[in-house]
């Protein structure tokens, strides 16, 4: 039986089915769970279950158990008391999210030093104090009818973060800066750009920001760079630097006037660099890396002159490739290590999230959770599906946006349950 009750109430009684005729009992654990030893219980023994972690949940019951389903071991649970049967088998599935509040930004960005969570939502502009239990709407961007583009520049020495954010209405692109962490902007650039799109940006600490624009016609397929923190802005379409023009997907800074970017192509263009590197703060580019795939989905530096690419190729393959040696100055010296293959259930339109802290590394699609402990060299699927934005915000957590509702990841992710044979 399985005896779960609040300390101070009677427990109530569960009979688990099962034959009688081995003498071991093995409590296993899927989903999100760490395999656990097995407990080799000669006949009927007690062990206990206990959660020990700071948030999630643990779902005990038969071998199709899923979270939200079964016993449920909170972090305020008291233990939970098993009698084992001779050959009863018990499965434990791991859900180390919980709901955190009923809307989601479309994508948003932490802001550490003032505990504030900003998001973004069709044209608006949103911020939780309480990361991601409420929210407030800070701005209504009445010119544009969708923010595609939020990036953070930098901390200020007041304390305060500034913030870039693009957006469009049908031919024309707009770019707004915040100076005090999105309470008031700017408008600081107007472009008509044919039928533009705005992807994600990046920036470095000397003020160089670039934002990838992407849209119908070459006249909306390009990067917008400003070198004063925002203030002013130029733009260069990709076919006036490259004879086969890129689609760029994504960008992030490693260094001094080096960033590096995953492109995407219009035509199957196995032969052309996907990742691509500038080393004069994205005046000019040069192909690093070409290889077996048609999109670079997300990068995630781990330092100056390492970096991880999610990549796909259409619908057959997922890669994560690690690039090393990024800074040299010859391109041909950079490096590049697939450390991750997955061939079923993926597509290179999934949205690709990708999150650190100082202990591991994770990336995400709405199908499955990755991650690594080691820096990027080895991998371990930890199961669960429909995240679309996922960051770190501190203390073990990461803060992720689940169908229209967030939810808040605990203790790295990790199995939050231990087992402790009794008597």
């Amino acid at each position: 039986e399985l005896n779960q009750g609040a300390p101070g109430q009677n427990p109530w009684p569960v009979t688990l089915s099962g034959r009688r005729t081995a003498k071991m009992t093995t409590l296993r654990l899927s989903g999100f769970a760490q395999p656990l030893p097995d407990q080799p219980l000669q006949g009927r023994r007690t062990i206990t279950v206990s959660h020990n972690g700071s948030g999630g949940s643990v779902y005990i019951g038969t071998s199709d158990v899923v979270p939200g389903q079964g016993l449920r071991i909170g972090p305020n649970s008291s233990p939970l008391t098993m009698q084992a049967g001779y050959n009863d088998v018990l499965y434990a599935a791991a859900n180390p999210f919980e709901w955190r509040g009923g809307f989601a930004p479309q994508r948003s960005v932490y802001l550490p030093y003032k505990g504030m969570v900003v998001g973004v939502a069709g044209n608006s502009l949103y911020v939780s104090y309480d990361l991601g239990a409420s929210w407030e709407l800070l701005r209504v961007f009445e010119k544009a009818d969708t923010i595609g583009a939020l990036t953070v520049i930098g901390l200020k020495p007041d304390g305060e973060y500034q913030l870039v954010v693009g957006g469009w209405r049908s031919r024309i692109v707009r770019l707004y800066t915040s100076e005090d962490s999105g309470q008031s902007w700017d408008e600081v650039h107007y472009r008509d750009a044919n039928t533009p799109h705005l992807l994600m940006g990046s920036a470095a600490p000397d003020g160089t920001v670039l934002i990838f624009g992407s849209g119908v016609g070459t006249n909306a397929q390009g990067v917008y760079r400003s070198v004063d923190f925002g203030r002013t802005w130029e733009f260069t379409q990709w076919n006036e630097m490259q004879p086969s023009p890129p689609l760029m997907q994504s960008v992030a800074h490693l260094s001094d006037g080096v960033f590096v970017a995953g492109a995407a192509y219009l035509s199957y263009a196995l032969g052309e660099p996907h990742i691509w590197r500038t080393k004069d703060g994205g005046e000019t580019w040069e192909g690093l890396q070409g290889g077996n795939i048609t999109r670079v989905n997300a990068i995630l530096p781990l330092s100056e002159d390492v970096a991880l690419f999610v990549c796909h190729r259409d619908v057959a393959v997922m890669r994560i490739i690690k690039g090393e040696n990024l800074l040299s100055p010859d391109a041909q010296d950079a490096t590049f290590t697939e450390v991750y293959t997955r061939t079923s259930d993926v597509s290179q339109a999934d949205v690709v999230s990708v999150a650190k802290n100082e202990e591991i590394v994770i990336v995400a699609t709405q199908r499955t959770i990755r991650l690594s402990d080691d820096h990027g060299v080895s991998w371990r699927d930890v199961g669960w599906s429909g995240v679309t934005d996922l960051m770190s915000v501190g203390g073990r957590r990461f803060l992720a946006t689940i169908g229209d509702s967030m939810y808040m990841g605990y203790d790295n992710l990790q199995t939050p349950i231990s087992v402790v044979e009794g008597i």
